[in-house]
């Protein structure tokens, strides 16, 4: 339990110190109590993906952490629904904006690239369960999570934007990217702090974010994701 609240604590200082710096930069846009709220979405999510700071168990029949992401699913879905979030605003819509078709074009081209080297050098033997995992829980939830609710938390917290390729993006954008690299970088073991920035999830953070800027919606991104992660266990 200790070391989750300490990794919790170093992804909520990233999280926050780089919502107030920021904000400081752009005083005029910036809106703390809608960095505040995000702060606190992502708390609870993270409680509820650790399964409250691993306090209860997987089934007895899952190797892999099922209740966690369909909690942090869960909490992710209950935040869109209130009034002020909204779910088609936090991207959990079918509806694609228009011009969309040049993000899926782009998805394809990168997808076909990653499927090249999973088919290549990247096979991960798994079983049964592992594959089906990859193919669902990854993508709801960090999706639902790091593209929806918590990019349009801070995208009202920073109100700046520019645009990058017919995407408005803000620094959201680039926020939710180093927080989502950070999750794969930031350990405790035994009170060892271990902390790393991989630049591929970050990479992939600011390509996911982008899509789902151009689009509107977080059905690219979650497909993206779990195919990502899912092919180098099929080929």
């Amino acid at each position: 339990m200790l070391d989750a609240i300490l990794v919790l604590s170093v992804q909520v200082a990233i999280l926050g110190g780089c919502g107030i710096f920021f904000g400081l930069l752009a005083p005029k846009d910036f809106k703390p109590l809608w960095l505040i709220a995000a702060v606190v979405v992502y708390v609870v999510s993270y409680i509820a993906l650790t399964r409250g700071f691993y306090s209860f168990s997987n089934p007895p029949w899952a190797s892999l952490n099922w209740y966690g992401k369909i909690l942090s699913t869960l909490v992710a879905l209950a935040v869109a629904a209130i009034p002020a979030i909204g779910f088609k605003r936090s991207g959990m819509t079918l509806k694609q904006l228009p011009g969309s078709w040049t993000a899926w074009l782009f998805a394809a081209v990168v997808l076909g690239v990653v499927t090249y080297f999973a088919a290549t050098d990247g096979y991960v033997s798994s079983n049964l369960e592992a594959k089906i995992f990859q193919w669902t829980m990854p993508g709801l939830d960090e999706e639902l999570l790091y593209r929806g609710v918590l990019l349009l938390m801070l995208n009202e917290a920073l109100r700046s934007r520019v645009t990058v390729l017919g995407a408005r993006m803000g620094w959201a954008a680039l926020i939710t990217s180093i927080l989502f690299g950070a999750v794969h970088g930031v350990a405790f073991d035994d009170g060892v702090f271990q902390f790393t920035l991989p630049w591929s999830q970050t990479l992939s953070g600011l390509v996911l974010v982008w899509i789902r800027e151009r689009t509107g919606s977080v059905i690219l991104p979650i497909l993206g994701h779990n195919y990502g992660n899912a092919i180098f266990l099929m080929v």
